[in-house]
């Protein structure tokens, strides 16, 4: 199992990937990188190993029946540096792809026909081929933490991303250059996310406080949701295939990790929780108004020799069904959970199994 402990002997865990269709995911570790089944944390992949450093981000995709892996190494080996993206292909087990930039690269972004790679002030854009073209490249806000999201089965690749005013990102259609601005928060953006068709998208500040909705078209609010009314960081969120339900995964400094599940439908045969107030909302303040998640899940909290920056870290996403769900945790643990209607509709562990 992964250690998350600074100085272990076990690499650590440093970033965490669903593929395009949560089938599986890719863990890059201080020793490189490998891909797992989602539902059996069984390996599917293991990268070659990375002397003295390791993979910082990885992203991974299925194009043309084979898997390929994107990553960035952290920068404390020369072959691996932090402003290289390299390409690995399952099929001839080598890395096919290298781009070279002249900063730091701080996320990327893949889908069939396109790589995004992720500056803090830039984004580059180029063709997913043995010989990628640059088509263009995208100014940004000042984005330190490489937000960045790609539509993946849409025919057109759309793209969101931070611009210069705090709290606000833009929606760019890249093969017709449309776009939208959205004005999302009053607060710096830590996480946002696209849907399968990319007409929603969920946003979230700094602030972890409430999750909004937008119509990628228009840039209008469609819908508000509330994860608490404590400041927490939110670290990932999913929509369902059918964008009638939302995940969110949240944490808090030195507090155990939460998912929250929020329908999205008013045919959802569960709705959101509503404060005891509700019917005096017209009069009080907007809190008693929001819709709050029908469904959490807590992770147990780590042991304190497990501690550290990344250990309350996770990333979620749907099952085969919307009363499903996968959460895989730095810590190296996949918890497969599911709605509970026999309690309240909280969430029930289903398994458990250990990756890395």
């Amino acid at each position: 199992m992964a250690s998350t402990t600074p100085g272990a002997a076990f690499p650590i865990v440093q970033h965490l990937c669903f593929n395009e269709d949560n089938s599986a995911f890719v863990c890059s570790t201080t020793k490189g990188f490998q891909t797992c089944h989602t539902d059996t944390a069984k390996v599917l992949l293991s990268g070659p190993a990375f002397p003295d450093g390791g993979a910082k981000i990885a992203q991974m995709i299925q194009r043309e029946g084979s898997c390929f892996v994107a990553l960035v190494g952290d920068g404390k080996s020369t072959l691996y540096p932090s402003n290289k993206v390299l390409v690995w292909s399952e099929a001839v087990r080598k890395f096919i792809i290298e781009l070279g930039f002249k900063g730091k690269v701080l996320n990327l972004c893949l889908r069939h026909d396109r790589i995004v790679v992720v500056m803090q002030t830039q984004l580059h854009v180029y063709t997913f081929s043995t010989r990628p073209e640059k088509l263009c490249v995208i100014e940004t806000g000042n984005n330190p933490q490489g937000l960045c999201a790609l539509s993946q089965l849409t025919a057109a690749p759309i793209v969101a991303f931070p611009v210069r005013d705090e709290g606000s990102l833009q929606i760019t259609n890249l093969g017709s250059s449309d776009g939208v601005v959205v004005n999302a928060h009053h607060n710096a953006l830590v996480c946002f996310a696209l849907n399968a068709d990319a007409t929603r998208l969920a946003t979230a500040s700094a602030k972890g406080t409430c999750i909004r909705i937008f119509d990628t078209r228009t840039g209008d609010s469609v819908r508000e949701v509330r994860r608490g009314i404590e400041h927490s960081l939110i670290r990932c969120m999913s929509f369902y295939t059918d964008s009638t339900r939302l995940l969110v995964a949240s944490d808090k400094e030195d507090k155990s990790g939460t998912i929250h599940m929020f329908s999205l439908s008013n045919d959802d045969s569960v709705q959101n929780k509503h404060s005891k107030l509700f019917g005096l909302r017209s009069v009080l303040p907007s809190v008693f108004s929001s819709e709050w998640s029908f469904c959490q899940f807590h992770l147990d909290s780590p042991q304190p020799a497990q501690r550290s920056a990344q250990a309350y870290r996770t990333v979620c996403a749907f099952g085969p069904d919307k009363d499903t769900f996968i959460v895989v945790g730095y810590r190296g643990t996949i918890y497969r959970c599911s709605v509970d209607p026999k309690s309240k509709h909280n969430c029930k562990l289903l398994t458990t199994a250990n990756f890395t």
